[in-house]
């Protein structure tokens, strides 16, 4: 049985590593794994990044998707109303869609600012930069 210390992502919890104090004859030394039992002298909570690189990257996807899907439904509307515009239709009706496009072509470019900002707050409470 080895002994040592367990380190863990504060939010998620998994683990980032175990530093070995003593080795047991199980411990296999090319993956630094013990294939027994770990008697653990303490549990250390890693604060940053407080999300192992699994949950970190599952929860950007999820940033990046939640504002795609958004961005898909506000396009497949601009289609429409683009499609309507080329119909013969009232000019007051004209006008009023074609200010509701613009609308929505300012929206995306709205949520897109929005994600990169909640993006950017991400990453700086997990303290990294860049992709990951």
């Amino acid at each position: 049985m080895c002994t040592g210390h367990l380190h863990l992502h504060s939010q998620c919890g998994h683990q980032k590593h175990f530093q070995a104090v003593a080795l047991c004859d199980q411990f296999d030394s090319e993956t630094s794994r013990c294939m027994g039992m770990c008697n653990i002298i303490s549990q250390h909570l890693i604060e940053t990044p407080s999300l192992c690189r699994e949950c970190y990257c599952r929860t950007e996807a999820d940033i990046f998707k939640c504002c795609k899907d958004t961005v898909t439904d506000i396009e497949e509307e601009i289609e429409a109303l683009t499609v309507s515009l080329r119909a013969d239709i009232d000019p007051a009706q004209r006008t009023l869609m074609q200010k509701l496009r613009s609308t929505l072509v300012e929206e995306i470019g709205e949520l897109k600012d929005a994600r990169n900002e909640e993006l950017a707050e991400f990453r700086f409470q997990q303290g990294v930069w860049g992709d990951g």
